[in-house]
């Protein structure tokens, strides 16, 4: 078989892997920290994400062309708001040392 040419397009191959628990949704993330991009999984939609946060003091805000925001205010916390359904998930970590 021909390996695709990327399974992730605009992120590094070294992209972290996450996963977050969004209200009742698990959300696969990779974050590209070096291109300050993070790409989602969410429900299926695939949100490419750019850091748009300029260096706040706390925390590292992403958001997309449709408005899409992923606010990571703790290493294993953050806010999720989908533009399109009007809706603000609460996120945590959801492999942070947590097993099961």
């Amino acid at each position: 078989a021909t390996p695709s040419p990327a399974a992730t397009p605009g992120l590094q191959a070294d992209a972290l892997p996450m996963q977050w628990r969004c209200g009742e949704e698990l959300v696969q993330a990779a974050a590209d920290p070096a291109r300050e991009r993070q790409a989602l999984q969410v429900r299926g939609t695939r949100l490419d994400m750019q850091r748009t946060d300029a260096g706040a003091a706390t925390g590292a805000r992403y958001t997309d062309a449709l408005g899409n925001t992923f606010w990571q205010s703790q290493p294993d916390q953050a806010t999720l708001t989908l533009a399109g359904l009007g809706e603000t998930l609460k996120c945590v970590r959801h492999d942070s040392g947590m097993t099961g």
